[in-house]
């Protein structure tokens, strides 16, 4: 048998194909066709014009330049029918490559002089970003480069002297060399020829400001032009050829070069370090790395508890995760801020890592730990709200960081830190149900604010059910709140002003909205997170009796206990702190074991929800005292906040929020 007419085996066929397929899938992935269908210089002007502007914003996204290039050959060939898509830190590679022939046949880019008598002098380059700096190696294509700002530079293009550079999307084109006009950049040692555009058949001109806005139009702007609109078509150039198909494109890992925090670390242990940070604080991480092939690098952080199983939680501003190039430059930097856990104690580590993905897939992980270890320093958890002189003050839980908020007294700090409620003494100025002439009154209401005051609402107001009511309750005052353990309730003191005068216990959602009125006679009250066993969490002054009360949310039984006034629940429910006789006391839910807790002291005290201490106002500045527990007296420490310089009006409020 001929040894030429022989077939191929099963075998041998299967190979065949399994090599053709693999050639093939190379070359899909790397080289783009566009969508049939749209034909003719308009569709192609169309394409081109969306494509500059994805460019220009994936630039602005990703804070790294990118570039649509235009094949010049080598700097001879003025017109193309090709394009691709360049971007890189620190070394360029193409990404993308789009052969317009396919779908636009007789359509072709030209990019040169389309409109000579407008052709200024000026240097398109500024010194900000040059982008022959950027190309590694230099490419002598025409260069189309957008910044992370948006702005627009080219490596060697001819414009106007209004700094706008074009390129003619023609059905056919006819051009002749030229001069290169003075003050323009140079593409590299041997700058190509410049060309003069003499011909064009259906043009639609693309126009690039330097401050990177796109336009499209057909008209070339310039009744001096020489460029003659040829109805018929002109002859086809001999177009650059496009770019090599990019198959492979390296894939060397990224690199983390290096992750600083702030508070700095110990560099005793660099890597690993450590750094130190209080509950309520923050570590902020500073994560740098590179990529050597030019790949956008996007990150993630980890936390891992070696003493807890709780992570804590990092802060990724708007979600991005994708590394920023600042100036440009081929460094990416990410940062990012992490908060231990609510239930961090002292001594806590925790491990910080971050992984860095290239555009390919490839991954590395942070090399040596960023290990955070918790520090536990007093009185240093949480916020503390309190009234001076008229106005409502925050700080954090050591005296630091003062803030005024704005007029108000009484302030209660909800359980997340994040809302205050407060009694503000405001003229309003309200209308009677029904209508008839509007009143305008000064009267204690119950407001809300963010903890950095702004978001102000107000919360009480007078029933304007009905006139009856409205004229019975638009002259009561409201006093005294306090969160829910929840923080989606209120209970405040309400006083009305008529004969005989009574204060009666209300209860409100944080929007405003009724829960309960008229709960009992009382004022001053204190809602426990911890129920002690029969549901009777508000403890009050019963100003009826003169001595502390407790009764359930819904009303529905009361307890009396022993005199006193100003009752605080301990944070576990165990007892509470009250006044007596100019004393801080203490007594047990049932208002049994009353004892001493320590002299001095004025106001409402506030405890620590993390800790063991609480803070009360003795004269007219704050002391931190230690509780050993119940029980047990308590001792007093040198405490004096940097605050304002007014002194404490004796209603103390603190949060484990931040």
């Amino acid at each position: 048998m001929n040894p030429r007419r022989r077939g191929l085996t099963l075998a041998e066929l299967l190979v065949v194909i399994s090599l053709i397929l693999l050639g093939l899938s190379v070359v899909v992935v790397n080289l783009h066709r566009r969508p049939a269908g749209a034909q003719g210089s308009m569709g192609l002007a169309k394409q081109l014009v969306a494509e500059l502007r994805g460019v220009r914003s994936k630039a602005r996204s990703t804070g790294s330049p990118r570039a649509l290039c235009i094949p010049s050959n080598g700097g001879v060939t003025p017109c193309s029918q090709s394009y691709y898509l360049l971007h890189g830190h620190g070394k360029t590679a193409p990404r993308l490559v789009v052969d317009t022939s396919r779908d636009f046949p007789d359509t072709y880019l030209f990019v040169g002089i389309c409109t000579p008598s407008t052709i200024g002098s000026s240097n398109l380059n500024p010194p900000a970003f040059m982008v022959a700096s950027w190309l590694n190696p230099v490419i002598r294509d025409f260069v189309l480069t957008f910044t992370s700002d948006g702005k627009f530079y080219t490596n060697d293009l001819p414009h106007d002297s209004a700094g706008n550079t074009y390129v003619v999307v023609s059905d056919g084109l006819g051009y002749v060399s030229a001069s290169a006009p003075s003050g323009t950049a140079t593409m590299g040692s041997s700058p190509p020829p410049y060309f003069s555009l003499t011909r064009a058949n259906q043009p639609w001109i693309v126009k690039i400001s330097s401050s990177g806005a796109i336009g499209l139009s057909q008209d070339f702007g310039n009744s001096g032009s020489t460029v003659a609109i040829s109805n018929s078509q002109p002859s086809a150039p001999s177009t650059a050829p496009a770019p090599p198909v990019v198959r492979t494109i390296a894939t060397t890992a990224p690199v983390i070069e290096d992750i600083v925090s702030q508070p700095a670390a110990n560099p005793a242990y660099n890597p690993p370090f450590e750094t130190t940070v209080p509950p309520d604080g923050r570590v902020s991480l500073t994560l740098m790395a590179y990529d050597v092939d030019g790949d956008d690098l996007t990150y993630n952080f980890s936390s891992v508890g070696e003493d807890t199983p709780e992570p804590g939680n990092f802060t990724y501003p708007n979600g991005i995760r994708t590394l920023q190039y600042p100036n440009n430059g081929a460094q990416g930097q990410a940062k990012v801020d992490w908060v231990p856990p609510a239930t961090a104690v002292t001594g806590d580590r925790f491990d910080l890592n971050a992984v860095v993905t290239d555009e390919t897939g490839l991954s590395v992980t942070s090399t040596g730990r960023v290990t955070v270890e918790v520090n536990v320093k007093v009185i240093q958890a949480g916020t503390i709200a309190y009234d001076s002189n008229g106005d409502i003050y925050r700080m954090r839980g050591d005296g630091t960081t003062p803030k005024r908020l704005g007029p108000g007294q009484w302030p209660s700090l909800s359980p997340d830190g994040l809302r205050i409620a407060f009694v503000w003494n405001k003229l309003q100025t309200y209308t009677p149900p029904g209508g008839g002439a509007p009143v305008s009154e000064s009267v204690k209401r119950i407001w809300t604010m963010n903890s950095d005051g702004s978001n102000l609402q107000r919360v009480t107001k007078a029933d304007n059910s009905n006139l009856a009511n409205w004229n019975a309750t638009r002259n009561t005052n409201d006093d005294c709140p306090c969160w829910s353990p929840d923080g989606t309730k209120i209970v405040f003191a309400r006083t009305s002003n008529g004969a005989p005068s009574s204060t009666k216990l209300q209860i409100v959602n944080a929007n405003g909205s009724w829960v309960k009125k008229d709960l009992t006679t009382g004022t001053a009250p204190s809602w426990s997170g911890v129920d002690p066993g029969d549901g009777m969490v508000i403890a009050y002054h019963d100003t009826s009796t003169g001595k502390m009360a407790r009764i359930k949310p819904d009303g529905s039984a009361s307890l009396q206990l022993i005199a006193g006034n100003m009752p605080v629940w301990r944070r576990d429910g165990a007892g509470l702190l009250y006044l007596s006789g100019g004393n801080l006391n203490e007594c047990k839910p049932d208002g049994s074991a009353n004892n001493l807790k320590c002299t001095g002291p004025i106001g409402r005290v506030a405890i620590n929800p993390k800790g063991t201490e609480f803070v009360g106002v003795a004269g007219s500045w704050p002391d931190l005292y230690q509780d050993p527990g119940l029980a047990a007296p308590a001792t007093v420490n040198t405490f004096r906040p940097i605050t304002a310089v007014f002194p404490f009006d004796g209603i103390l409020s603190w949060s484990a929020g931040r």
